[in-house]
């Protein structure tokens, strides 16, 4: 699916391949990774003829594996670990790569357990009882309520707004919903705590992550990272079944397929070659 934030994306309006860099950024949301697709031709060195175009005799590019950029995901956790790709097209005149980064997840399969599990919610609402006694909510978080809280503040740290800035850990529902259990998992995201008065646990407060500016989209940044995440827990949330939403802060994005915009950039779309090689006529 598209993350039309972080994409410079072609237009179909003029020759695919015209713009010095494209990026294609999509997400899986089967398995939530990220993947940047940059077609760029910024360094020409001497050739001049794209493939696709009128001076040019080919139809399609033909990429050509390149591991010079191999980036060396291999051995134990490998599976989890980012990693690049890099394709240069075989004709002598076109200057065209194709550079294909891969990353994981921001959350875990057990960061999600820890925000969902019913169990685990359960004993952080008893926990929150023991250290908050009458100020703890009278009632537990829901599956929903830990991706959509998380969402939120995410959707408030990349459009601040005086006033919340911060939570203080006694705050009913995020002390039923987060807890302790879930500090590592909102540090990884930016976040910071601190005592407000020293040797007060009462006095933990949190303060939201404070992403930089956008300093171009080829870049990756904290921003990154909390959109990133973000596009993640839609598709958590997605996954708890509608009648368990009821009442959720934020109302879930269907985002569209990337496909279109990728065979745009590849310079292949509406492609007579690639629609007889598939059969269609």
């Amino acid at each position: 699916m598209i993350k039309d934030g972080q994409s410079l994306l072609p237009t179909a309006e003029k020759d695919p391949d015209a713009p010095d860099v494209h990026k294609i950024a999509s997400y899986c949301p089967q398995c939530r990774w990220h993947i940047d697709v940059v077609v760029d031709c910024r360094d020409k060195n001497g050739k001049t003829r794209r493939c696709r175009t009128p001076e040019s005799d080919f139809l399609l590019h033909h990429f050509v594996y390149d591991d010079k950029d191999a980036n060396g995901a291999v051995g134990l956790g490998s599976q989890h670990a980012a990693r690049k790709y890099t394709f240069t097209c075989s004709a002598a005149q076109c200057p065209v790569k194709v550079h294909i980064h891969m990353k994981p997840p921001h959350l875990s399969d057990h960061d999600i357990e820890t925000l969902t599990n019913k169990a685990q919610l359960r004993k952080r609402w008893e926990d929150a009882k023991q250290m908050a006694g009458d100020r703890a909510d009278a009632i537990m978080a829901r599956s929903v309520d830990g991706p959509d809280y998380l969402n939120t503040y995410l959707m408030d740290a990349l459009n601040p707004v005086k006033g919340k800035a911060r939570i203080p850990l006694f705050n009913k529902k995020f002390l039923r919903t987060f807890g302790r259990d879930c500090d590592s998992i909102l540090q990884r995201l930016g976040f910071t705590t601190e005592l407000e008065v020293e040797d007060d646990p009462s006095s933990r407060v949190w303060y939201l992550p404070r992403p930089a500016e956008s300093q171009g989209l080829l870049e990756s940044t904290l921003r990154n990272t909390i959109e990133d995440t973000r596009y993640e827990l839609n598709t958590i949330i997605l996954k708890i079944p509608e009648s368990d939403r009821v009442g959720a802060r934020q109302t879930p994005l269907f985002p569209t397929p990337a496909g279109a915009h990728l065979e745009r950039a590849l310079a292949c779309d509406n492609c007579v070659c690639c629609s007889c090689l598939s059969g269609a006529h």
